[in-house]
């Protein structure tokens, strides 16, 4: 009967492993491309057809797509974290560091090209879910 359940316990930890190495996959390579995408490839005026807009009024538009550009980034990463009834109180820190960081991989975009905001996310996230909890893992306890 133990046999039976160490067997379970190493049947759900090899699942796990997986399931870890599927969202750091996902967290690392593909959401960047995806997010990139949805917030920042629209932003050179060269992705936008001239007959939508002159280039004229797109830089008139262009700073607040910018800037709406790096809050709704921001936001969406609110999912990322579950909330109690309390700690609403930190939205503001959860939210500032990524509408920097949103603010830095536009630049990226915008100086110089798409794929350098996809590598600076991708670099971003692996920071995150590879580096900090493995130096974490280092602290003495």
């Amino acid at each position: 009967m133990v046999l039976v359940a160490e067997e379970t316990e190493s049947e759900f930890k090899r699942n796990t492993d997986y399931t870890e190495a599927i969202v750091a996959i996902g967290a690392i390579l593909v959401m960047p491309v995806v997010e990139e995408f949805i917030f920042r490839y629209f932003l050179r005026y060269d992705r936008i057809n001239p007959k939508l807009i002159s280039l004229k009024k797109w830089n008139a538009v262009f700073p607040w797509l910018v800037y709406f550009s790096a809050i709704t980034f921001g936001a969406i990463h609110l999912f990322n974290f579950s909330f109690s009834s309390n700690s609403w109180l930190l939205l503001p820190a959860l939210v500032v560091p990524q509408f920097i960081t949103g603010l830095v991989i536009t630049f990226l975009r915008v100086r110089l090209n798409f794929y350098y905001g996809i590598l600076y996310h991708m670099l971003w996230n692996f920071s995150f879910f590879m580096v900090i909890p493995f130096l974490v893992d280092l602290i003495p306890e």
